[in-house]
């Protein structure tokens, strides 16, 4: 019984490609039906092969209107096994290829998320486009900050120099230190929201080699005969990416949305962690001050006055602290919880249905299959 796949690419181009059991089609040689067979060590092993249109089916399978010349982008899942991506090319004799993409994605993921994307895994490739875009616009928000804090200070020490008298440059040296103290402060912030927006980026480059790596397939594949081995997940391989980057182990068990989550709730408590600990440091940054200005006072009404305001500061110290230490709670509790779902059973991925859909940064398709 014949079944067809009807794939709307982009602006709604139709294509439709018939997939029906080997025994009933022609000869693989012929370059106007060109027929490639897949089979493999489990039957719930699925296999999508798109270039322009979509066909995909669980082996034993048979896939026509393949043409010699064109590189079809290869994906093949299964359930409690790894998602394996590739390209297969198909020379003019008919005989079949596989080769990696893992090259390619990375040269994509140079614009984030794209090279994830455009293998098929959307999830990823979305998410890290958001957290990515996130920790840059925080990051230009703190440079700013930074940047008018600098202002400051090279305006109070041109008044510095301009001043005429002694209570003068006193109070503009008073003012300039703190600007100094505010700058150390959030140069520190600055450096750490970006470090931290670096290290999402690098993760994502070098994704491509920790969950990237071509289908298997056995010694016999040549021809038009595919033979294809499952590999099966790893619980501790997904542990241990989720130990690094929360989430990834869950987008390679195939827990999708659990993959999200983590992923955004970890950077959200990343640099929610980071916001609490500069409030804290620039509670203590005037804290010291206040004791500076204690101890340099010359009389007893200025030394009141410093004492008299160390109680509030130390309030905010304290206050700031327990965000500080709070936020660090949940950011571990969230980032463990991450760790330990790699170890609790389930997925998400449903088996082929009549309905699926397909969304990159250069295509979008959806398939319904009758």
């Amino acid at each position: 019984m014949k079944r067809l796949y009807i794939s709307i690419i982009a602006a709604a181009v139709l294509t439709v490609a018939a997939t029906v059991p080997a025994s009933a089609q022609g000869s693989p040689g012929a370059h106007d039906s060109l027929c490639i067979h897949f089979a493999g060590d489990s039957r719930d092993l699925m296999v999508q092969l798109r270039s322009g249109m979509i066909l995909s089916g669980t082996v034993p399978l048979t896939l026509c209107s393949l043409e010699p010349g064109i590189t079809y982008d290869l994906t093949v899942r299964g359930y409690g096994l790894e998602v394996r991506t590739g390209y297969l090319s198909i020379d003019e004799s008919g005989a079949v290829s596989i080769r990696g993409n893992r090259m390619g994605t990375f040269a994509r993921n140079l614009v984030p998320g794209w090279g994830s994307i455009d293998v098929g895994r959307e999830n990823a490739g979305w998410s890290d486009m958001v957290d990515i875009a996130v920790g840059g616009a925080i990051s230009y928000r703190e440079l700013r900050e930074y940047q008018h804090i600098e202002n400051r200070y090279s305006i109070l020490m041109e008044q510095l120099k301009a001043a005429d008298t002694v209570e003068d440059r006193q109070k503009i040296r008073i003012d300039a230190n703190r600007a100094s103290r505010d700058l150390n402060v959030q140069n520190a912030h600055r450096k750490r929201i970006i470090g931290y927006t670096a290290f999402m980026y690098a993760f994502q480059l070098i994704d491509p080699w920790l969950v990237g790596n071509p289908p298997k397939t056995a010694a016999g594949t040549g021809g038009s005969v595919v033979e294809l081995r499952g590999t099966g997940s790893s619980t501790v391989k997904a542990a241990l990416l989720s130990l690094v980057r929360p989430g990834r182990g869950q987008f390679y068990q195939g827990k999708k949305t659990r993959g999200v989550i983590y992923s955004l709730a970890t950077t959200a408590g990343v640099f929610m962690a980071l916001e609490n600990l500069n409030r804290y440091e620039e509670a203590v940054t005037l804290y010291e001050l206040n004791l500076e200005y204690f101890s340099t006072a010359e009389t007893v009404e200025d030394k009141e006055y410093f004492l008299n305001r160390s109680g509030a500061y130390w309030a905010d110290v304290d206050k700031t602290r327990k965000w500080r230490n709070t936020s660090y709670i949940i950011l571990a509790g969230v980032w463990a919880m991450g760790v330990v779902d790699a170890f609790i059973p389930g997925r998400e991925d449903a088996p082929p249905t009549d309905i699926s859909f397909d969304v990159g940064p250069t295509h979008a398709a959806f398939v319904y299959r009758f």
